[in-house]
């Protein structure tokens, strides 16, 4: 018995998908990160993302970053618009050693 394929079996979304914010460029960054980025324990890091969305919703961006020590403990930190696209925040490491950044960034329907 042939088989059938698989987008006949499932019903699939008629309509424009829905918009959703995709993040661009991301700094600080090296040859884009491909290589760990270096700060300054104890200074003040200046971080960024490039954000775009479809449509005209206001997109909201948060910064979750930990150090690879604590495990699945995450500091967070409100991205603000800077404009042209741009959001950024500034954060202190405050111990020596390797971080993970991670910026989430989701539409802001209570907002817009």
């Amino acid at each position: 018995m042939p088989r059938k394929p698989l987008t006949s079996l499932m019903a699939l979304p008629k309509g424009p998908p829905p918009p959703r914010p995709v993040i661009v460029a991301f700094r600080p960054s090296v040859d884009g990160g491909r290589y760990a980025a270096k700060a300054v324990s104890g200074e003040v890091l200046r971080v960024e993302a490039d954000v775009i969305a479809d449509g005209h919703d206001l997109v909201s961006c948060e910064l979750r970053y930990r150090h690879t020590a604590e495990g699945r403990v995450q500091q967070r930190a409100l991205l603000d618009p800077v404009g042209n696209d741009t959001y950024a925040t500034t954060i202190v490491f405050e111990r020596l050693g390797r971080y993970e950044l991670r910026v989430h960034a989701s539409l802001d329907h209570f907002a817009t």
